[in-house]
């Protein structure tokens, strides 16, 4: 199979395994093609509900390269219905789960998920796509993140933990120079001063096994934030940025429990400085 139905495939998967009570939440989760929203939509209101169906959304070019591709777009629609009042639909009812539930546990069940080999899913954002008095669509868009199999360093230690899915991002670098003219001389004279560091950021989700671990490793990342003592950035290509130093730490979104890995994840960003080198 190819790796687009890879990744397809192991949504569908992860969606399917979603239980309520021993028994699978849904009624049919299956690949959707479909070039747009609306028929994409049409498509699930023939499905029995609930129902999630997971649509390719195309690839991502990569920043600056010619021909690259990168992460992978999804979207996954959740249908539900609503016997008994036109709210059933959405906030569901004793014996319903509706729509607002039901992509609350999709959600819960495809963000930082491996898919695809070196691959984890981020959420992008989700809207309602559809709805009527008898049911809801919820439309929720996801990414197909590239992310190394080794954790990055930073001076020599893994300070996101040995559970954390992190990417790597490396900044521009940029030469320093003052430039000056002469009234009367064509061209510019410059003079170069060498050149200026950049911006290394790491994102991902911090993961431990409980509270407590988790707490652990973000005091010691806060620690790490404003110490001027450079240290070399290492990340699992083996390149390496000398003279880092921690600018930024910031905590997206609350912390949660994942469901299928049963760990305490917290997304997050760290950003260094790269003073020299």
């Amino acid at each position: 199979m190819s790796e687009l139905g890879d990744i397809e495939a192991a949504v569908v998967s992860l969606i399917e395994g979603i239980e309520a009570n021993e028994q699978a939440v849904f009624a049919r989760v299956g690949g959707v093609a479909a070039a747009d929203r609306a028929s994409a939509v049409r498509a699930l209101e023939r499905w029995p509900r609930p129902a999630a169906g997971v649509v390719y959304g195309g690839r991502e070019r990569v920043t600056g390269a010619v021909s690259a591709i990168g992460d992978v777009r999804l979207t996954v629609l959740v249908a539900a219905s609503g016997l008994r009042s036109a709210d059933a639909a959405r906030v569901g009812e004793l014996d319903t789960v509706g729509a607002f539930e039901l992509a609350n546990l999709v959600t819960l069940a495809l963000e930082g998920a491996a898919v695809g080999g070196e691959r984890r899913l981020v959420g992008i954002d989700e809207q309602i796509a559809a709805a009527n008095e008898r049911g809801v669509i919820v439309e929720q868009r996801w990414l197909a993140e590239t992310v190394d199999a080794a954790l990055p360093t930073f001076g020599g230690a893994v300070i996101t933990g040995s559970e954390s899915i992190v990417a790597v991002h490396v900044g521009e670098r940029r030469a320093a120079s003052v430039s000056f003219a002469f009234p009367g001389i064509d061209g510019v004279y410059r003079h170069g001063l060498g050149a200026r560091g950049r911006r290394i950021r790491w994102s991902g989700q911090l993961r431990a096994t409980g509270h407590a671990s988790l707490n652990e490793i973000e005091a010691g990342i806060d620690e790490l934030v404003g110490v001027c003592r450079p240290r070399t950035v290492e990340d699992a290509l083996g390149r390496t940025f000398d003279q880092c130093v921690v600018e930024r730490f910031a905590r997206s979104g609350p912390r949660r429990v994942h469901p299928g890995a049963g760990l305490y994840v917290q997304a997050f960003e760290i950003e260094f400085a790269q003073l020299g080198g």
